[in-house]
């Protein structure tokens, strides 16, 4: 508990279009992103590590896929 104080957590829906816009708002301010979709699958929903540098820059990217 005291490792997890003060942190937030979401859960969105990345196929759809709303969740995809919601996820794209929070990444306006977050400093680091870790995913465990593949590579494959965040292309197909425009969530890329190119697309997500296009609108946060300094973003530091995390990946725990396991690759099929």
């Amino acid at each position: 508990m005291a490792a997890n104080r003060n942190k937030r957590s979401v859960v969105l829906d990345l196929k759809t279009q709303t969740g995809r816009d919601q996820f794209r708002k929070l990444l306006i301010d977050a400093d680091v992103v870790i995913s465990s979709i593949q590579p494959a699958t965040l292309a197909r929903l425009s969530l890329d590590l190119e697309t997500l540098r296009q609108e946060n820059p300094n973003l530091i990217t995390g990946s725990a896929s396991l690759a099929a």
